[in-house]
């Protein structure tokens, strides 16, 4: 009776298992170490400054990630990009027909949490070929820039009233206006993007991003505006140290320690069950033994 309520509980922890497999399985990394990835990325970086044409502000953009991912949905990544920003601007003289380019090294730092909407919506696989995956996160642009201008002033005499006035008229000294406090600034904002990733194998695959920033302008006070919008398109490698490593939850139970406990218990049932049968044939043959007994 004991060794029956065993193997029916087994069956029942196993039909359990079942179940649950045919139902979305949730995945998690065994250890730290697991699901850590590198990229790099090459592109081209676009500005959104009211002072220019948008086709004069693209400039070449380079980018180096460090990654995990803590689940096949979710992952974060820190990463380093840069180069150079430029714009034409009057500013601030507000000449538009002599407009002059700036340009500006900088560096930038992005913090990106990641949503991989393949694996949320079809399930983990890891060897499917496309994946599409959504980013956002706060971002530092690090820059030496100049903050503010040095105004000059002219006045020049404008035209004589009917009363014999004289009317002057004040304005920006070209000549006599510089900008000032160029020192090296921190300027925060903020990002989002979308991500497509064609995997060559569980450890490699190629990148392109699209990545839309808002941000204080890289060109500080030679911007006309407050804030400037960058659009960044990049195309990359990404590889993952040791593969893609996720573990089903459901992986905790061993299903073969499970079936060798059932057949260890289905064989001793067999076996109790032909001792008794052949106790039961023995009885039923044996013969009866008669004993004379001679008494004096």
């Amino acid at each position: 009776m004991k060794s029956k309520l065993v193997i029916l509980s087994l069956l029942l922890s196993g039909a359990a298992v079942v179940a649950t497999a045919q139902t979305k399985e949730k995945y998690y990394s065994e250890s730290w170490k697991d699901n850590i990835f590198i990229s790099v990325g090459v592109g081209a970086q676009a500005g959104t400054n009211p002072d220019t044409k948008f086709g004069k502000t693209v400039t070449p953009l380079i980018n180096l990630s460090v990654g995990k991912y803590i689940s096949p949905i979710w992952g974060v990544r820190g990463q380093i990009y840069g180069w150079q920003s430029k714009q034409e601007t009057a500013y601030p003289f507000l000449d538009l027909d002599n407009r002059k380019e700036r340009k500006e090294n900088y560096v930038g730092l992005n913090a990106d949490a990641m949503l991989n909407l393949t694996n949320l919506i079809c399930g983990y696989n890891p060897d499917r070929l496309f994946e599409l995956s959504v980013f956002a996160g706060p971002s530092v642009n690090i820059v030496k820039n100049y903050a503010d201008w040095q105004l000059g002033y002219k006045t020049d005499a404008g035209v004589t009233t009917p009363n014999g006035d004289t009317k002057y008229t004040t304005t920006i000294d070209p000549a006599t206006t510089t900008p000032v406090n160029h020192d090296l600034r921190w300027l925060v904002g903020a990002s989002v993007g979308v991500g497509a990733k064609f995997n060559v194998n569980r450890s490699l695959a190629i990148d392109v991003e699209a990545r839309g920033q808002v941000t204080p302008s890289i060109l500080g006070a030679y911007s006309s505006a407050n804030t400037d919008g960058y659009i960044h398109l990049t195309a990359g490698v990404t590889y993952t140290f040791g593969g893609k490593k996720f573990v089903a939850c459901d992986a905790k139970v061993d299903q073969n320690a499970i079936n060798n406990e059932i057949n260890k218990y289905r064989s001793e049932l067999a076996q109790a069950q032909a001792d008794l049968a052949n106790a039961k044939n023995a009885l039923a043959n044996a013969k009866p033994v008669t004993k004379e007994v001679v008494k004096e």
